[in-house]
């Protein structure tokens, strides 16, 4: 099963996600992939907050903040056929990917890498190469786990005007959750805590 989960903040999305999981898991091995890096103090408190809303519900977290293919060899192969995991979230891995200076790509050190260059190093992304990189990783959790969940923020609608990077980012994010509505068994809408069903 692969489902996606799209809120603005504060719509209780990961509530929902974090609930839809844990019956998807039907008491199995259960992973929280925490994408967002700990950053000041308001990034500590809102990751504290989710550690206590999750608090019970049998989740084992993994932090991976760029690469979340990489999850595969965190969790075990074997072991991640029978995993439900749930990314939280799409939209802190795609900034993560845009503008971390620790970002490389997922073949960095390859003898065939086309995200480098001939001498070894990393040329600018652009936002397709994200948006493909991001997507390839979760097509390969589609492929390997059980059960994936991806929540996902809806940013698209404040009216506001955003300097060139972060129209970047929102236009990123909009293929992104696109893409992943179109591929997911099941899309949900999180509205003032009432979950939508879009697919």
């Amino acid at each position: 099963m692969f489902a996606v989960v799209v809120g603005v903040s504060g719509s209780g999305k990961s509530e929902y996600a974090e609930n839809r999981a844990a019956r998807l898991a039907e008491g199995g091995k259960l992973y929280y992939a925490a994408a967002m890096e700990p950053y000041g103090r308001d990034a500590e408190a809102r990751i504290e907050r989710h550690r206590r809303l999750r608090s019970g519900k049998g989740f084992r977290t993994l932090e991976c903040y760029r690469n979340i293919e990489d999850l595969v060899g965190m969790i075990g192969p074997k072991e991640c056929r029978e995993a439900t995991i749930l990314l939280e979230c799409m939209s802190n891995l795609l900034a993560n990917e845009m503008f971390s200076p620790d970002a490389r790509p997922s073949c960095a050190g390859s003898d065939r890498c086309p995200m480098e260059s001939e001498a070894g190093t990393q040329p600018e992304k652009t936002g397709a190469d994200v948006v493909e990189k991001i997507l390839s990783g979760i097509s390969v959790l589609v492929r390997q786990t059980k059960n994936l969940i991806v929540v996902t923020n809806d940013v698209f609608a404040d009216g506001c005007t955003y300097d060139k990077e972060t129209q970047d980012y929102i236009k990123n994010l909009g293929a992104i959750n696109r893409r992943l509505a179109e591929a997911a068994d099941e899309a949900v809408e999180v509205v003032y805590t009432i979950p939508m069903k879009i697919v």
